[in-house]
Parts: C-alpha cells; structure tokens; sequence
C-alpha cells in the first residue's frame, strides 16, 4: 500500500510498530505473571509479517525506551502510522499503556487503536464505569475500596466501608460478590477467591488483592451468573460496527468445573482449564441484546479501529440483562 507524501512522491506507507518483548522482561526477572501481557518473539514477527504482506513498509521499533532513542534522532523518524502493541512496564497500573502514545501524541504522530485518552478510559475500570453511567450503558453495581498506595490503610474493614458508602450498597448485600484489580489486564488478580461466597470470604480476598496490588483499586460487583460474551467491533464513532461475538463457556467434568469465570489460572494454564468458546449468531435476541451495549459503550469509551467488549449476562435465561464489564483496545 502505497500513497502520496508531501511530494515526496509515491512509496509505502511507513508503519513503526511498538511492542514490549515478553522475553526481554522474563530477563530482566519478571515473574511469568507479570509478564503475561507482552507479546512473544513468534507473535510479534507474525504481526509485523502480516502488515508487509498488505504492502506497508515495517519497522520494528520497540518498546517506550527504544522510541525515546529514536526520538532524539535529527531528522525525526519518517512514520506515517504507529501501529502501538506495547503494554508499558513502569508507572502506574491505569497510566502505563498510555505513556507510550502519549509520548508519540507529543511528537505528532498518529498510533492506531486507541489514543492515550482512551488507553486510560478503558484501563481503569472505574472510569469506564463512570462514563458508561453517564451515557446510561448498563453497568454493574460496585464499590471502591482505596489502594494502599493511596494512604487510606487505617480502616479495620475497608470492603464493608466501601460497600455502605457505595450508591449501591443495597445491590450489593447478596452474595456472591466478585472482587478484582481496578486496572490490570490479561485477567491478572482474578483468582479462586475472586468469587465470594460469603460475609466471612470478603475482607480476606480484598486484603490479599490489596497487597499483591498496592497501586490500584479493589472493585466489589455481584457476581453475574449468566452468559459472558465478547463482542468483536471494528471501526470509529458512527462508522464502528459489531462483526462478531465469542462465548465462552465453562466445561464440567474437571477440577475447574466450580470456577466459572476467567481467571489468571484459567487463561494461562493447561488446556484442561480452557473454557469451551462457541461463536453465537448476532440475530439471536440475547446476543442482539449484548452487541448493542457493547456497540454504545465502544463509542462512549473512546475505542477506535478495532477493539472488543466483554458483556457478561446477569442470570441464566432469555430474560437475562447483559453490562458491560470491559473495554479493549
């Protein structure tokens, strides 16, 4: 692919594409879990092989350090695209994907996917929530229990605190619970105490997630029983459309079989602990009922070109709400 540049005349577009090596943070001394969300050597030659065959012209350029380098370079580098794969590794949880388009934003240059605006909205699960709220986009109920990064750490019960001064405390008296990371990715901090069955469970699993993740927020939401769907869009604003929905379902049989939700284990482990995936029709009312608010909270969010929605159902059956839980860019 080719066009017109400044009468520079007609040549490649020129795409620097961004990325963090999984491999280079494991030596740096990362654990497997944190290094869950970079991209391996295989994946990341496979992308950028797939854009030279669409006859772009490639540079692999890195992650945020190696952009500073290039950066400094007279003249500055010739991109006409940045295609932005990289997850960041330093500052915090909510900031650390939009450093790098930040920085490139700053130099002007255009990332594809998200801006930093958007990495933000759509990392920190709090804000989204509250920008789905405004726009009326179904959300589940919630409360915040302060990071211990933040300096509240003198309370003796802070999920209960959290609960009672939460708009919805009273959606939030029956169990189970659900609690996870306010920001994380890659369903990092979501583990078998993620789900909480009981009064007694709260406090413990939202002390544990505090200390493995001081920077961050503990959301508590009800855990939403039904179906869990992720809706795949492509494009921006008023041109975004839906062009598919994933399902994913949770076999029986197996010593996952009462885990019926996506955690770290899960994800990252064996494929005995997989869930089962089905690809429903976008005609069929439930999933209608999901790509619908997965469309509205695409747009509202700030996702652009391509990105997915997790939707997730609150009960089983045809007369089920979906909310949002997530949007990815």
């Amino acid at each position: 692919m080719s066009q017109d540049l400044d009468g520079r005349g007609t040549r490649p577009i020129k795409i620097a594409y961004t990325f963090d090596r999984k491999s280079d943070n494991l030596s740096k001394g990362l654990t497997y879990e944190e290094c869950s969300i970079y991209e391996s050597d295989e994946n990341i030659e496979k992308v950028a092989e797939t854009m030279r065959r669409l006859g772009y012209e490639v540079e692999l350029v890195g992650n945020l350090e190696a952009v500073v380098k290039r950066l400094a370079s007279d003249p500055l580098p010739d991109w006409d695209l940045v295609f932005n794969y990289a997850e960041g590794t330093t500052g915090s949880a909510a900031m650390r994907e939009a450093r790098l388009p930040a920085l490139l934003e700053a130099y002007g240059y255009t990332c594809v996917l998200a801006d930093s605006l958007g990495m933000v909205q759509g990392n920190h699960k709090i804000l989204t929530k509250m920008i789905l709220d405004y726009h009326r986009i179904p959300i589940s109920p919630y409360a915040i229990v302060p990071s211990l990064d933040s300096g509240y750490t003198h309370e003796t019960s802070p999920a209960h605190s959290a609960i009672t001064s939460s708009p919805y405390a009273r959606a939030l008296q029956t169990y189970p619970l659900f609690v996870k990371p306010s920001c994380d990715a890659s369903s990092r901090g979501i583990s078998n105490i993620s789900k909480v069955l009981s009064p007694t469970d709260l406090e413990p699993a939202v002390a544990r997630l505090r200390q493995q993740y001081p920077d961050q927020e503990v959301l508590i939401e009800p855990f939403l029983s039904g179906r869990e769907i992720t809706i795949t869009i492509i494009g921006t604003g008023p041109d975004a459309r839906v062009i598919g929905a994933r399902e994913m379902g949770w076999p029986k049989g197996n010593q996952w079989e009462d885990q019926d939700f996506y955690s770290f284990e899960r994800k990252h482990g064996d494929k005995a602990a997989w869930p089962e995936y089905s690809h429903p029709s976008l005609t069929e009312p439930c999933i209608k009922k999901g790509a619908d608010i997965a469309l509205a909270a695409y747009r509202a969010t700030g996702c652009r070109d391509i990105g997915r929605v997790d939707v997730r159902f609150d009960k089983k059956g045809d007369d089920a709400s979906p909310v949002v839980m997530e949007a990815s860019f």
